[in-house]
């Protein structure tokens, strides 16, 4: 989360490896959900998104981060499983 929050503010205290480990995988997770996410959204706002998620639940600090990333897209960017998924 340090990585995630430095890059957001555009820090360059934070170390830059942690920045872009936090980058590279938000940009994964949101590539794996692409057809959900509006196309006009950046990734700059899908970070921010995630970082205000986590940041919301500190009790759940200790949990994965790719897992908490990923709910908080599908929490903003809802994805409708068509009928043919179902």
């Amino acid at each position: 989360m340090p990585g995630c929050r430095s890059f957001l503010a555009r820090s360059k205290k934070e170390d830059p490896f942690l920045q872009g480990r936090c980058f590279g995988l938000v940009d994964g997770i949101a590539l794996g959900l692409a057809k959900c996410l509006p196309t006009d959204v950046t990734l700059f706002q899908i970070m921010r998104v995630v970082v205000q998620s986590i940041d919301s639940q500190p009790a759940r600090l200790h949990e994965d981060f790719r897992l908490l990333a990923g709910e908080a897209m599908v929490k903003a960017w809802p994805c409708p499983r068509s009928s043919k998924e179902m």
